[in-house]
């Protein structure tokens, strides 16, 4: 059994989707859609895909059963709302919607069409992460103590209009400490600015969390080299993930080690495991309600960038 998919905006991310879903196994790319025939045009001929850039039209055909979201942010809701009362399943891109009260209202319209609502966090597809995550349960760096985010790098301008460098960037780093550490994010305080951007394009950010870890983010569109990275001091040792070359380097009194695994990319990953759970029936991960907690904090940022204090979870 295959999983008819759509892929609704095909610009520079969305046409990984469409790659990737042209060659994974259990998926079948029936059509994309974009507002730019130019792009619709090029990535269904590439891909052997209908194309359309009327998004009504590639909801209407009965043999798609599922779409990815790659719009921009700020239209995510309608579309997603349009794709789910079609009675698509549904994978949409961080963030997914524009507010905690739209999410919460894509939640609910999913259940009651009884389809299946995913939010594309990529990092947790990405191999680093569970090596992380069986280093942490190991013990061999002790109980983090502050763990320490960097996402930064140059600006896509053909990749993001309407969102500034928190909602589409460091957002990844707010999933993944929900996503690692199991705990709740309670307090926030954040500093940043625009400087060349329409929205804010650097920011530094210190979470608290409910057992009392401190989690520093920083993210920009400014560093003129792209860095993504992960440290973690722990009561033992350091644990250090680059989310890039998925290689990870652990230091302790003892010894220090990189682990040197075969690189996997996570997109595919991620909509393998997508189209896998709706042929089982079964609820992809990150969940509507894991796009809404992330949200939460993403306001809590934003929110502490404008006042210049720390910002409590209500």
């Amino acid at each position: 059994m295959t999983l008819g998919v759509g892929v609704i905006g095909v610009g520079t991310w969305g046409r990984q989707h469409a790659r990737n879903f042209a060659s994974i196994e259990k998926t079948r790319l029936i059509a994309v859609c974009d507002v730019k025939e130019e792009n619709a045009r090029k990535v269904g001929e590439e891909y052997g895909a209908e194309w359309y850039t009327d998004v009504d039209g590639l909801l209407r055909r009965e043999d798609i059963d599922a779409v990815s979201v790659c719009t921009p942010a700020s239209t995510h809701f309608e579309v997603a709302t349009k794709s789910i009362l079609s009675g698509k399943h549904v994978l949409v891109e961080k963030p997914i919607t524009g507010s905690v009260e739209k999410a919460l209202k894509l939640i609910e319209y999913a259940k009651e069409q009884d389809v299946f609502l995913m939010v594309g966090f990529i990092e947790r597809f990405n191999p680093g992460v569970s090596k992380i995550i069986k280093v942490l349960e190991s013990g061999i760096v002790g109980d983090p103590v502050i763990t320490i985010s960097r996402r930064v790098g140059p600006f896509w301008p053909d990749r993001v209009k309407d969102v500034g460098v928190v909602s589409d960037a460091a957002i990844h780093d707010v999933d993944l400490i929900h996503h690692i550490f199991k705990r709740k994010i309670v307090s926030v305080y954040a500093v940043g600015g625009c400087l060349r951007h329409r929205f804010e394009d650097y920011v530094a950010a210190m979470l608290r969390l409910d057992n009392g870890l401190t989690c520093i983010i920083e993210a920009n569109w400014l560093t003129p080299r792209k860095v993504r990275e992960l440290l973690i001091t722990g009561e033992k040792g350091i644990l250090k993930l680059d989310y890039l070359s998925q290689k990870i380097r652990i230091e302790n009194d003892e010894w220090n080690m990189s682990s040197n695994d075969e690189w996997y990319e996570p997109l595919r990953i991620e909509l393998e495991h997508f189209a896998e759970s709706i042929l089982k029936r079964k609820q992809p991960y990150p969940s509507g309600e894991d796009g809404v907690r992330a949200l939460k904090v993403i306001d809590m940022i934003l929110k502490s960038l404008k006042e210049g204090k720390v910002v409590e979870l209500e």
